[in-house]
C-alpha cells in the first residue's frame, strides 16, 4: 500500500470475489465514455469528501446492489492515471451472494469470471488487469494463468458467457 494520505483521490474500483470468481460488469457501449463496452469492476468517482472505503462501498451498492462492509476489504492499493489517483480494493464474499446482484443504472450486464480468464480477456480494461496482477502478486493468491477458469496464458476474446441483466427498478442497485 502507498504511504500517501487518502484525502486526494478521484475514485475507486473493487475486485469483488464471490467465491473464487470476480464480479465483472459489461460497460455501456455509449460513445464518449471511457472504455465503452469493456469489462469493468464495481466502482466509480468520489463524491464530496468521502474516504476511499466509503466510496468503494457506495459504488458497489449503486452498481451491483451488494452491501459491503469495509471490514471485507482484504487488500488496498493505489494507482495514478490522467484523471488522478484511484484506489483499488479486493474483497471476498461467499458465492451465494451472486443471487443478490442487481445492476443499477450503469452497465449492460454482469458475470463472474475466474481471475485467469479476466487477465487474458481482450475486452477487459487493461489497468484493471494490471491491478488484478498486482493483487495476485501482493497476496500470493495465485499468479497469472493459475486459476479456476479456462484462460490459461492465451488471449480470450469476448465470448459466449451469459451476462445477468437483472436491473433494480429503482435504478439504485439496491
Amino acid at each position: 500500500m502507498s504511504a500517501a494520505p487518502d484525502d486526494a483521490f478521484a475514485g475507486t474500483k473493487v475486485l469483488l470475489f464471490l467465491g473464487s470468481r470476480i464480479l465483472v460488469i459489461r460497460r455501456d457501449p455509449y460513445p464518449g465514455i471511457v472504455w465503452p463496452g469493456r469489462l469493468d469492476l464495481p466502482g466509480g468517482g468520489r463524491e464530496g469528501s468521502e474516504s476511499p472505503e466509503v466510496c468503494a462501498v457506495r459504488e458497489t451498492k449503486e452498481e451491483v446492489g451488494l452491501d459491503l462492509d469495509p471490514s471485507a476489504f482484504l487488500w488496498k492499493a493505489d494507482r495514478q492515471n490522467q484523471i488522478g489517483r484511484h484506489w483499488m480494493f479486493a474483497a471476498k464474499l461467499s458465492a451465494k451472494h451472486a443471487k443478490d446482484v442487481r445492476l443499477g443504472t450503469e452497465g449492460t450486464g454482469w458475470t463472474l469470471m475466474a481471475p485467469d480468464v479476466l487477465l487474458n480477456r481482450t475486452d477487459a480494461i487493461p489497468p484493471h488487469q494490471q491491478m488484478l496482477r498486482r493483487f495476485l502478486a501482493d497476496t500470493g493468491e495465485g499468479s497469472p494463468g493459475m486459476g479456476t477458469g479456462t484462460g490459461g496464458n492465451r488471449p480470450v476474446p469476448a465470448g459466449s458467457e451469459v451476462f445477468g441483466t437483472d436491473k433494480d427498478p429503482r435504478g439504485t442497485g439496491g
